[in-house]
């Protein structure tokens, strides 16, 4: 589904942040990505999604293919157009909007598409019924938890069949947290999407993927399924000893 090859990515004229880096995310799984701050994790999800630009960053080398395709290079709205969307850190909603009017701006940019998801938005409200309750207020003031549900909701108002997900936990009060991590498992059980998950918390990514890398300084220096990483003294030791999970 997704396939990276040996890309390497540069900040303005800084030392290379992603240094050969591969990966894969096959049809309908979720992957997982980890690594300490600064190892390149928000990085490689920028460089899939077509996102470096905005932050004075481009790829040096390496490619990226959607289902056998180059899209390396492809600007992120035609990205979405072609099922591959990104769910930020940080949310990047539109505050001022109420919950309801900013899944319409979601599905109103699917009008070059010819045919919008099925149930739309009360698709989504079915998923996150916390946001059904707060439609109608404004973005801004719903909790870091609700403001997650509310943007991965509308990334999915694209029917994608590749989601990256960069911190979905960050910052969240364990209830939510738990609410949001069931939705991402959902979205991926009930409709196939393939899902790369950038996620701190490893004890939470390791739940619900089927296999993860690990990355340092750029570089994939561990792979595999998750039932041997999470056997991995070393894997446990750097992020599952300190995890808070469930």
């Amino acid at each position: 589904m997704l396939e990276v090859k040996a890309i390497e990515a540069v900040y303005g004229q800084g030392a290379p942040v992603l240094r050969g880096l591969s990966l894969r995310v096959p049809t309908g799984r979720i992957v997982a990505l980890l690594g300490a701050n600064g190892a390149g994790k928000t990085t490689t999800l920028r460089a899939i999604a077509g996102l470096l630009p905005f932050e004075r960053g481009r790829l040096t080398a390496g490619t990226i293919a959607l289902d056998g395709r180059r899209v390396d290079g492809v600007a992120p709205h035609r990205l979405a157009r072609r099922r591959l969307v990104a769910v930020p850190e940080g949310r990047r909603l539109f505050t001022d909007l109420t919950v309801d009017d900013n899944l319409r701006a979601a599905a109103w940019a699917l009008k070059g598409r010819r045919a919008r998801p099925p149930g739309g938005i009360d698709a989504v409200y079915q998923l996150f019924p916390l946001l059904a309750a707060r439609r109608n207020h404004r973005a801004g003031y719903l909790s870091g938890g609700e403001q997650q549900m509310l943007a991965i909701g509308r990334a999915l108002l694209t029917e994608p069949s590749v989601m990256l997900l960069d911190e979905p936990s960050l910052g969240l009060a364990p209830r939510l947290r738990e609410e949001v991590f069931t939705g991402i498992a959902r979205i991926n059980r009930d409709r196939g999407v393939s899902i790369l998950l950038v996620e701190q918390n490893a004890v939470l990514a390791l739940d619900i993927a089927r296999y993860g890398y690990v990355i340092e300084q750029g570089r994939v220096v561990l792979e595999g399924r998750v039932a041997d990483l999470k056997a991995n003294p070393d894997v446990r030791d750097a992020y599952l000893g300190s995890a808070t999970g469930r």
